[in-house]
């Protein structure tokens, strides 16, 4: 029994993972389905990394030159993204321990929608193909929205607040798939 509801959980991270859908909150509830009460964010962390190694594989590439150039523009971007984020982290991290209890699940998974019903509906007004995929290394971002994406992706430290939601739906409201 334990096999498979290791797998069934394997499958919600792999699946909701690359949708702007929360793969933490899924696993969160899913716990909650099953009783799982101990261990569960050695457990998350786990098949996070599972998620991770695809990742790192796909892209890379990518890493590989962003590496090779420490200093670019690109790399710049990403650590000043990540300032806001980490001290968002900082500053709510009782709020969020407590949130992964489960629950405010409802409110996460609300707030993912919103943000990308909003988003979605701003981008038709204007023209934009919403949730189109962009290169990170060829979007001209600047510092400022560097900042503003780093702020969303804090927001959705929260369980049930998709990362890849949050990002989407600031570069939306940023406008950066139209530059």
């Amino acid at each position: 029994m334990v096999w498979i509801i290791l797998c069934v959980l394997a499958i919600v991270q792999g699946l909701t993972e690359f949708l702007p859908i929360s793969s933490s909150g899924h696993l969160v509830l899913l716990y909650q389905w099953f009783g799982i009460e101990d261990q569960t964010i050695l457990l998350s962390v786990l098949l996070h990394i599972a998620t991770l190694c695809s990742v790192l594989l796909y892209y890379r590439k990518t890493i590989w030159e962003l590496l090779k150039h420490p200093f670019c523009y690109t790399n710049r971007c990403l650590i000043v993204a990540t300032i806001p984020t980490v001290l968002f982290v900082l500053l709510f991290r009782n709020i969020i321990t407590y949130a992964f209890g489960g629950d405010f699940l409802w409110l996460g998974f609300l707030l993912t929608g919103f943000l990308l019903s909003l988003a979605s509906m701003l981008t038709k007004k204007e023209g934009i193909v919403p949730y189109q995929i962009y290169s990170v290394t060829k979007m001209p971002i600047g510092y400022l929205d560097a900042i503003l994406m780093g702020m969303g992706q804090g927001i959705a430290c929260f369980p049930a607040v998709s990362r890849s939601g949050t990002t989407i739906a600031t570069g939306l409201f940023l406008g950066l798939p139209s530059r």
